[in-house]
């Protein structure tokens, strides 16, 4: 016997997956292509038409300064490892922060519904002021570091968990059924609210990552001492736009990674789920 087990379709599975990982192998290579072709045709209008560096960089030039910043002894003040991590316990460590407060006022909310309706309109006018205005603020009652930071990041991210996990709690249904069969309040909440919620929580901290890094920038702009964002002022300063450049890019790499990150923990957390079964990485 060979070929593995066959599949709804009568096809062995292994045939599926191999069909799956070529076309997967396809879409990656295309990227990458596409990649290669906007970074030529950037590099070739730079020169072709002498657009000034203090405009746009080359992509050499700012391959050089990113080659600048890694590759170099990390305790260098050149080196970007630094403010790398500096950036991104400022933003894991204010997303865990919003997310508890968000999952826990989420819990709260769904027990005692008049909360719910008296809290929110307030939850949603903090949320809709500009976070770069409260940055001056939490630096006077948190002081310049990454306290205020963390702060700021953390007011950021609950927002978007705490919207999501109240909808996911909301969401169940035959909990009556349940409680006439003498389930305890914390059997309902383990076995059937909770599992429900997931998928609504994962997709609230997937968003509260992205705001967590913008976030933290605003921070670090806001602070300017350490982090990518000071990094990026101090290159503005005196007009090395190809750091800045180089800066992004390792922003955007960290995004990635992290998104990433946070794709496989929701598939290996929500494998039952039949939407998981079809998500791509």
């Amino acid at each position: 016997m060979s070929g593995g087990a066959p599949s709804q379709s009568g096809r062995p599975a292994s045939t599926g997956n191999a069909r799956r990982a070529t076309r997967h192998a396809y879409r990656v290579l295309a990227s990458l292509c596409l990649f290669a072709l906007l970074v030529a045709a950037w590099e070739l209008t730079v020169r072709l038409l002498d657009i000034p560096a203090l405009l746009v960089p080359a992509p050499s030039s700012v391959a050089q300064a990113l080659w600048a910043g890694l590759a170099v002894n990390p305790s260098s003040p050149l080196a970007l490892y630094w403010p790398m991590l500096q950036t991104l316990s400022e933003a894991l460590g204010g997303l865990a922060i919003g997310a508890v407060v968000g999952l826990a006022l989420a819990m709260i909310m769904v027990q005692v519904r008049i909360l719910e309706r008296y809290m929110m309109p307030y939850v949603m006018a903090f949320q809709s002021l500009p976070k770069i205005a409260l940055a001056p603020l939490l630096i006077v009652w948190f002081g310049f570091g990454a306290t205020s930071t963390v702060v700021l990041v953390a007011t950021s991210c609950f927002f978007p968990v705490l919207v999501n996990a109240v909808e996911g709690f909301k969401s169940t249904e035959r909990l009556d059924l349940l409680r006439a069969m003498g389930a305890s309040p914390s059997q309902i909440f383990s076995i059937v609210v909770l599992p429900s919620a997931l998928p609504f929580i994962v997709s609230g901290l997937q968003i509260g990552l992205v705001i967590s890094i913008l976030s933290a920038i605003v921070g670090e702009f806001v602070n300017g001492r350490d982090g990518l964002g000071a990094r990026i002022l101090m290159a503005n300063n005196v007009l090395d736009i190809a750091t800045v450049f180089a800066v992004l890019i390792v922003l955007g790499g960290m995004g990635a990674v992290l998104d990433l990150l946070v794709r496989l923990l929701r598939r290996r957390i929500l494998f039952w789920s039949p939407s998981e079964r079809t998500l791509t990485i």
